[in-house]
């Protein structure tokens, strides 16, 4: 998000510029050296643990900066909103 004007963040995804709502996204900081950016490319439920039958915690919005801290068989473990879940890796991209 580079600017921020009545609750919209002006970003760029995919090389088109354009607006978000601010209530969908959070300021992430990953000062700690760990983990790796990525981007949701589809509107993504963030899941109890690495499996598509595992309890629904919440669903990430497409375009939302999220920090992959471990991956295993194609699951990424992240915090998204407070909760601290799993993702399908199929529905990221690296930032």
């Amino acid at each position: 998000i580079t600017e921020v004007k009545s609750g919209w963040g002006k970003t760029t995804y995919s090389g088109k510029t354009g607006w978000v709502s601010m209530d969908y996204v959070k300021k992430v900081e990953n000062t700690n050296g760990s983990g790796t950016a990525y981007v949701t490319t589809a509107g993504l439920n963030l899941r109890e643990s690495a499996s598509t039958s595992a309890k629904k915690l919440a669903t990430i919005p497409q375009g939302t900066k999220i920090i992959i801290t471990e991956v295993k068989n194609g699951w990424g473990k992240t915090t998204y909103s407070g909760k601290t879940g799993w993702v399908s890796m199929d529905y990221v991209k690296k930032a």
